[in-house]
């Protein structure tokens, strides 16, 4: 990724990949040598959890298109699902708790963490939000 070496350095930077085979050792060599840091996703087929890379970065031969339950929802189908987006249409008590834990994790880290929340997580980013802070509260505080 020379990109990353190209950044301005006054800003800290963070990558998002959407496909499971890239999450190895490389991915997380080429993120430590240009201090950014690696984006969990909820969608499609990515872990949430970090897990341990894999030896190379290989795209397989085969991709598996259909997603997993745990591992997320495809993107593209949850806007006819969750329109319009007034109400939780499909809480994810998973979800927030892998969400809880990275966030609880880079707390008692002494490190940032940002959240991105979209419509099509469960149908309302705000009441997601909402429902995500007082269960953070309700579990660490």
């Amino acid at each position: 990724m020379p990109f990353l070496g190209q950044l301005p350095r006054d800003y800290r930077y963070a990558v998002e990949i959407r496909d499971k085979w890239a999450l190895c050792g490389t991915y997380r060599d080429v993120l430590a040598r240009h201090g950014a840091a690696h984006v969990y996703n909820y969608w499609s087929a990515m872990p949430m959890r970090a897990r341990r890379p894999g030896p190379s970065c290989r795209r397989p031969a085969v991709r598996d298109g259909a997603p997993a339950a745990a591992a997320g929802t495809w993107y593209e189908n949850q806007k006819q699902v969750f329109a319009p987006f007034d109400k939780l249409v499909e809480p994810d008590d998973e979800m927030r708790r892998d969400v809880i834990d990275i966030v609880h994790r880079a707390s008692v880290a002494g490190r940032d963490a940002y959240l991105l929340v979209n419509n099509k997580a469960e149908g309302s980013a705000p009441l997601t939000i909402e429902a995500l802070a007082e269960r953070y509260v309700a579990d660490y505080h």
